[in-house]
């Protein structure tokens, strides 16, 4: 480090500054492994949350009542660890204020809910568990950045997939789902679906790295391979469409954003593909293209749920049964539905009736806003010359829409609520060209 020094001058001429070298102070030793411990930590926490358990045995599942002693032990370290985390270094997350008011909002509407809640404890308990989630979200964020975030959530669900897969040759009885899907593989997550959710947040992670970059490389190209592997093993067929649709959004932003020849055979290629899939779809009965996907009519038992979570939620339309009260063990709401469909179903299978059946129409108004939001800002994004990260999270909001379809993914202490987090942080962060966006971890080189 260089210490300037002002030189003896005569009277009457100008001083000369020059400078001496001086040792730069040595790195701490511990600094890195502190470092690596920490992003480890960070992975495991996300690894937690995409739903990865270590289950003693293959009936470990867990009801929205039930009490999960590891969770409560993460949710107790995340909060009291993001605390103090958020009291240290106030001024750096005050940034963060504004574009964390619409989660602030829906955690106030799911702790409002206790007051006409079925199971009011419950409520407030899943409602702390979300809060512990949030505060990780940003605080993990905030002084990782973006990309590296990304990065540790895409190792998670790598070392998650290769642990799963040693679950099913080691412990078959657990490593594979039960019933007529016993050939699927589910590893540490309680059915296929969810484990075939957790490699579809791996490649979310991806593509954000990969756009990030602005080009692809070798290693890219065998994590999706990867991905794509399991999710056939693990035969989930949604999360498995999705991820192709991820992965080929995220070439065709790359190759977009190439110019000259590359740019022109992309587009062209686009528009044929979009045509030929509209022509497709018109063309084709419903049914032979449920049977492609390996689906039927009823989408495997979901239509039944379906119409016995609409009949409960016409009878609480306005404000639900409460955040997280409705699957509750033994509740007669509960025993209804299971003898509606014929089955123990354990969730609406449908993020958008999820919602209306926790916490009604206001809860349902709560998520178009939260939407409508990410999308604004996307927009503002790519007005700012942010293509590619307006694109992810464009991409981001529709692989959502999507997964909800058939999924209960909303509103819901995991994953995908992290990523909305974090999709919500980065935008805010986004600036024009050369300038502060103002919120600490979000700027420098990144999405563009």
């Amino acid at each position: 480090m260089a210490v300037p020094i002002v030189a003896r001058r005569a009277a009457g001429t100008p001083a000369t500054v020059r400078t001496r070298k001086t040792a730069a102070p040595a790195p701490s030793r511990f600094a890195g492994v502190g470092t690596w411990l920490y992003a480890t930590f960070v992975g495991a926490i996300i690894a937690f949350y995409s739903g990865a358990r270590i289950r003693l045995s293959s009936s470990d599942e867990t009801l929205m009542g039930g009490s999960d002693p590891l969770n409560t032990l993460i949710t107790l370290v995340l909060l009291l660890g993001g605390t103090i985390v958020l009291l240290r270094h106030a001024r750096r997350f005050v940034p963060t204020i504004l574009p964390m008011l619409p989660f602030v909002l829906m955690l106030a509407v799911m702790l409002a809910s206790a007051s006409w809640s079925y199971s009011p404890e419950n409520t407030v308990r899943r409602t702390v568990t979300m809060t512990a989630l949030l505060l990780f979200a940003l605080c993990s964020q905030v002084t990782l950045g973006p990309e590296r975030w990304m990065r540790i959530a895409l190792r998670a669900m790598v070392a998650a997939a290769v642990l799963s897969l040693l679950e099913a040759a080691l412990r078959p009885a657990i490593g594979f789902d039960v019933g007529e899907y016993a050939n699927a593989v589910r590893g540490l997550y309680s059915q296929k679906n969810a484990f075939g959710q957790a490699l579809l947040a791996g490649a979310l992670a991806l593509s954000y790295g990969v756009l990030a970059r602005g080009r692809l490389r070798l290693a890219d190209g065998a994590a999706i391979l990867f991905l794509l592997v399991v999710l056939v093993l693990s035969r989930s067929t949604t999360s498995l469409l999705l991820t192709l649709m991820v992965s080929g959004v995220t070439v065709v932003v790359i190759a977009l954003g190439t110019g000259g020849a590359v740019r022109i055979a992309t587009a062209i290629m686009l528009l044929v593909g979009t045509v030929t899939a509209a022509l497709i779809l018109f063309a084709v009965p419903t049914e032979a293209l449920l049977d492609l996907i390996g689906k039927d009519a009823s989408f495997t038992g979901r239509t039944a749920v379906w119409e016995a979570v609409n009949q409960a939620i016409a009878l609480r339309p306005l404000t639900g049964y409460g955040y997280a009260a409705f699957w509750l063990e033994g509740s007669s709401n509960l025993l209804r539905v299971w003898d509606y469909v014929a089955w123990d179903v354990l969730s609406a299978h449908s993020g958008y009736l999820e919602v209306r059946l926790q916490l009604g129409l206001l809860g349902t108004l709560l998520v178009w806003c939260l939407g409508g939001v990410t999308v604004l800002l996307a927009m503002r994004a790519a007005w700012l010359g942010k293509h590619r990260i307006a694109a992810w999270a464009l991409l981001l909001i529709g692989t959502m829409a999507i997964l909800n379809r058939s999924e209960s993914v909303l509103l819901g202490a995991d994953l995908m609520t992290a990523y909305w987090v974090f999709a919500v942080l980065v935008l805010a962060g986004v600036s024009r060209a050369g300038r502060d966006s103002g919120v600490p971890g979000l700027n420098g080189p990144g999405l563009r």
